[in-house]
């Protein structure tokens, strides 16, 4: 957009060859490009070979009219600034021509700095239309992509999980087999395992990701036992934070009930305990915190990781945004896990806040009611 050459150039259209010398005078004084036509069929024919950024034209010509100038640029070049130039006579068809799109008039006769005043105003008005019309195109065009991205993402999730499934189930069937006894094969074993569990979490993310972007993600709330919850989803990473080398500090709570979706609920927490895993050293400490609060409980999630300087804290929660690409490279991942997160809380009536300093870890803090609004209604939609 910055390298676009900007279009100064100037009509004139007067069936009075004394007006066009007298713009002619102004223009030049002030070195705007114009050009002058002392008719309206000439200037259609102008028009059609050439773009202008402004026409000055009068309104009460023979043939072709100012109205009918005016007409001919809305269809051809809608970005093109019109004024009519009328006497009292005219001033109501002059008006009109305002009221269907024309930028302003100007009433005979009139002071030659007003007509320059006039012309630069068109002019800026132009480059301003210009302007706006290539956000909207790009808009667009980012709009489109967009969409294309959000189907293929879901194509691609739907297409992955079925073959996943299947390999899930022969291994299933042959891991008791290939470990037989032997510490190799069986820690082989389970390295195969863990690897299919965290493609079927991607997977699970991003069909995720794909329905929230639609409007459709579907929330069943029922009473859960979130630090069951908790204690399974624990259970299902042991393997990844013993790859990674880091602890999991003991957690131990008492049964604690909330209405919520089991299946977002588990995903809530399967994704906050991935990403503080996946950003910790090995040697590094990640913990869970459950809290009775009374109408709310409180769940926090904390890290000894690399932690999130303050300027990035926000953007953390938006889609496929991560500080350091590396990051994700080393440690695996979509980025989109922490959007989905939020998704989730909200849809619970809850709120989540991040403590984080660079170096030092971070620590998510989710809040939920016991009994989210959505659930008295009967459910809930992202």
């Amino acid at each position: 957009m910055a390298d676009r050459q900007i279009n100064k150039k100037v009509l004139i259209v007067d069936d009075d060859q004394d007006m066009l010398h007298v713009w002619d005078r102004m223009l030049r004084r002030e070195d705007i490009d114009g050009t002058f036509c002392a008719g309206g069929q000439g200037a259609l024919d102008l028009l059609t070979r050439q773009d202008f950024a402004a026409v000055f034209t009068d309104f009460q010509m023979p043939g072709i009219n100012g109205a009918g100038v005016l007409e001919f640029v809305k269809k051809k070049s809608p970005a093109t600034c019109v004024s009519i130039v009328t006497g009292l006579a005219t001033l109501e068809g002059a008006v009109s021509c305002v009221k269907n799109g024309a930028c302003d008039y100007i009433a005979k006769p009139c002071e030659a700095a007003e007509l320059i005043v006039k012309v630069k105003r068109c002019l800026l008005h132009h480059q301003e239309r210009v302007e706006m019309g290539e956000l909207r195109q790009s808009v667009r065009r980012y709009e489109e992509l967009d969409e294309l991205k959000s189907q293929f993402v879901s194509n691609v999730s739907y297409e992955l999980r079925t073959p996943l499934f299947s390999i899930r189930a022969a291994f299933d069937l042959l891991s008791t087999e290939l470990a037989n006894g032997d510490p190799v094969k069986a820690r082989l074993s389970k390295v195969i395992s863990g690897n299919i569990d965290r493609l079927a979490r991607l997977i699970g993310n991003l069909l995720d990701y794909s329905r929230i972007e639609k409007g459709v993600l579907s929330f069943v709330f029922e009473d859960v036992d979130l630090a069951a919850v908790v204690r399974q989803v624990a259970q299902a990473l042991e393997f990844l934070i013993q790859a990674r080398g880091i602890s999991l500090l003991a957690f131990e709570s008492s049964p604690l009930s909330i209405t919520g979706d089991l299946s977002q609920l588990t995903q809530l927490v399967t994704n906050l305990l991935a990403n503080a895993i996946k950003f910790t050293h090995p040697g590094g400490k990640v913990g869970i915190e459950l809290k009775d609060l009374g109408e709310d409980v409180e769940m926090v999630i904390w890290d000894t990781g690399i932690g999130i300087a303050g300027e990035n804290r926000e953007k953390i929660f938006e889609r496929f945004y991560q500080v350091d690409g590396s990051l994700t490279r080393e440690a695996g991942g979509t980025d989109i896990g922490l959007t989905i997160v939020r998704a989730i809380v909200e849809n619970h009536g809850g709120t989540i806040e991040l403590h984080s300093e660079l170096g030092k870890g971070s620590r998510f803090q989710v809040r939920l009611p016991k009994k989210p609004k959505a659930a008295a209604q009967g459910g809930s939609h992202a």
